[in-house]
């Protein structure tokens, strides 16, 4: 009697799929980076109480709830990393770009991730992506909070002018980084050029 292989090894042998999964990791991590990072901002560099910070975050939240368009992601943390420690209230707008672009990213990747599979795979692998994309946002917060108390003892944008906010705009900085390599690796496994020639072969 032949014995059928454990499922979510046979999705893994599907490239697109496995790189999909690898990108969703990267997303998801990052997209804890504004809810998580933010708050803890506004309050050791900014000195806001609780009350302010809430009231900072609320315009994101509405207006994407509101669009399901395209905003560059990398806008939200390039602002962030580059005034990190101005005052909240620009805080809140650069927000608005980066919660919109990471609903917008997240829906995307779902769309193409959920092309790759077939019908019979479609429940066991869509059901691995928001696992793996659950379980992503929880390490992603452990290592930003290791990141915040660690600290960092020079600026990689060396014109900011708020001393102790150098690891908020370093880790921004390096989100920047991530966002970039993950556009190009998106590209690369899920433009329409690739997807012909995968089906071709």
């Amino acid at each position: 009697m032949t014995v059928a292989p454990f499922v979510p090894v046979t999705l893994l042998k599907n490239k697109r799929y496995a790189a999909g999964l690898g990108l969703c990791v990267l997303v998801m991590g990052m997209g804890f980076s504004l809810p998580f990072l933010t708050p803890q901002l506004l309050a050791e560099v900014n000195q806001r109480e609780a009350g302010w910070i809430g009231f900072a975050m609320v315009p994101a939240a509405v207006v994407s709830a509101l669009l399901a368009r395209r905003v560059l992601y990398l806008i939200s943390f390039l602002l962030l990393s580059v005034f990190v420690g101005i005052e909240p209230v620009f805080v809140a707008l650069f927000l608005i770009f980066g919660t919109v672009g990471q609903l917008f990213i997240q829906i995307s990747m779902s769309n193409a991730i959920s092309r790759t599979l077939s019908k019979e795979q479609t429940g066991v692998g869509m059901g691995l992506f928001s696992m793996v994309g659950f379980l992503s946002g929880a390490v992603s917060t452990g290592i930003y909070s290791k990141a915040v108390d660690y600290g960092a003892a020079t600026y990689w944008i060396p014109w900011n002018p708020y001393a102790n906010a150098a690891v908020f705009s370093n880790i921004y900085l390096a989100l920047i980084v991530m966002t970039a390599l993950i556009l190009v690796i998106f590209r690369y496994f899920f433009s329409k050029e690739t997807v012909t020639n995968i089906h071709k072969g």
